[in-house]
């Protein structure tokens, strides 16, 4: 198998994990088999982030999601899951997005660095030169089409096992604690401070 077809085979596997996971969340699309595992939701979305860039359609419809589920999600937390300034210029720009959607105080987003580069396409598929780009995405250094929300995307199941994180959240709210009780209710091991803030991705100092 050539490099260019090895290529699109693990494109095409990676994108139909995302919707498949999704599609358990709330994002409108079949489901192949339920999930027995609960899903990290801020991990997905930072997966996804990169994933949608040749999957246009899986991107706008992830935001859409992002759009009617907000209270549902951690912003410092996809802020501290980031690895590295790709992650965290995507992030920023989706939140800066929602945040121009939907405005409310506690889900913003961090002002754009400088732009001394020309803006790159968002969407690596794309054929055709956009016309009209998202300004909020330019803003960010992406060129991405100006598109309005589909409004397809509903709340989580949150008896569905792959939506775990969220009952914990509705319960304990959005935050750490939230995060410890899922690491122990789910976790086989007894681990320290150190090992649990890792996995919950927030500082030892909220962990303790």
């Amino acid at each position: 198998m050539s490099i260019s077809a090895l290529r699109k085979v693990v494109r095409s596997d990676l994108a139909a994990f995302a919707w498949d996971k999704w599609a358990q969340l709330g994002v409108l699309a079949p489901v192949e088999r339920p999930d027995r595992r609960a899903m990290d939701p801020e991990a997905l979305l930072l997966f996804t982030f990169e994933v949608g860039r040749n999957d246009p359609r899986l991107f706008d419809e992830v935001l859409d999601w992002l759009l009617t589920n907000e209270k549902l999600v951690s912003v410092q937390r996809l802020r501290n899951l980031c690895l590295d300034d790709g992650d965290r210029t995507l992030a920023e720009a989706a939140l800066a997005w929602v945040a121009c959607k939907r405005p409310r105080a506690g889900f913003t987003s961090k002002a754009p660095l400088s732009q001394t580069a020309e803006p790159t396409p968002l969407f690596r598929t794309a054929r055709q030169p956009v016309r009209t780009p998202d300004p909020t995405f330019l803003s960010f250094g992406f060129v991405k089409p100006d598109t309005e929300p589909s409004g397809k995307s509903s709340t989580p199941d949150l008896m569905a096992p792959i939506n775990f994180t969220f009952r914990m959240r509705q319960m304990f709210g959005v935050g750490s604690r939230a995060e410890v009780f899922r690491y122990l209710i789910t976790s086989l091991e007894a681990v320290g401070a150190q090992e649990l803030a890792e996995s919950a991705g927030y500082a030892k100092r909220n962990i303790n």
